[in-house]
């Protein structure tokens, strides 16, 4: 799901530069990057090359220059993944579902209720009629 976002992000505008990747997968890192590449419309445009990291505990440490933040982990991994980015005044864009259990939803909902909460966050719409 992260390497759609990334098409769909870059094939929204030129004037979006993504300055990060993070997976702990060594391929899909890869093909991440590639689909960067394959989006530079303009060959006399210098490629903007994304810091390549594995693990979100490294891309935390840039969280003063995120602007958007795309969450496309699996499912579980999302509650916990809001649970560090939703303290920091960014955006959040999150696969769904949000929370896979009734104590993740219960943990999310305690703090993004709180005052130490500062995120936005955005997620797909449920299409009724594909139900």
């Amino acid at each position: 799901m992260g390497q759609e976002h990334i098409s769909y992000i870059l094939g929204y505008s030129s004037q979006i530069q993504i300055d990060y990747l993070c997976d702990p997968f060594e391929q899909s890192l890869e093909r991440a990057n590639q689909i960067i590449t394959e989006f530079s419309r303009d060959p006399l445009t210098q490629i903007h090359e994304p810091l390549l990291l594995r693990n979100e505990k490294e891309l935390l440490l840039h969280v003063e220059s995120i602007d958007l933040l795309v969450i496309a982990s699996p499912n579980y991994l999302h509650t916990p993944s809001l649970l560090k980015w939703g303290l920091h005044d960014l955006t959040i864009l999150v696969e769904k579902p949000i929370s896979v259990s009734r104590e993740q939803h219960e943990e999310l909902r305690a703090l993004s209720s709180s005052k130490e909460w500062k995120a936005r966050i955005w997620t797909g719409k449920l299409d009724e009629a594909a139900i």
